[in-house]
């Protein structure tokens, strides 16, 4: 197999996971930011690249939103009993893409 440098770069991802400024968006949010959101985050200035997280191995696992075990690790959610509201947050370690709240 030919290792190819391409395929280590965010930048690879981009193509589907990046909708244009006037792309499908609902209430005015693209429905597919993810790359935009990378860009923006303290993960592209570190440089971890998607394929750290979603591809380990370079096997493209379709680690997202929809993998339990990958929501977990990003995830925090915090329930006390009696209480009218709770609080979903990130973890700092691990990015959570779409407008997820804070």
């Amino acid at each position: 197999m030919t290792r190819t440098p391409a395929f280590l770069s965010s930048e690879f991802c981009q193509s589907c996971h990046q909708f244009a400024p006037d792309g499908f968006a609902l209430n005015g949010k693209l429905l597919e930011n993810t790359y935009a959101e990378w860009k923006a985050s303290r993960f592209a200035r570190e440089g971890v690249q998607c394929q750290n997280c979603h591809m380990p191995d370079r096997r493209h696992l379709w680690r997202g939103i929809h993998d339990p075990a990958m929501v977990r690790s990003g995830l925090t959610i915090v329930a006390r009993d009696g209480a009218s509201r709770y609080r979903v947050s990130r973890r700092a370690r691990s990015p959570v893409p779409r407008g997820f709240p804070q």
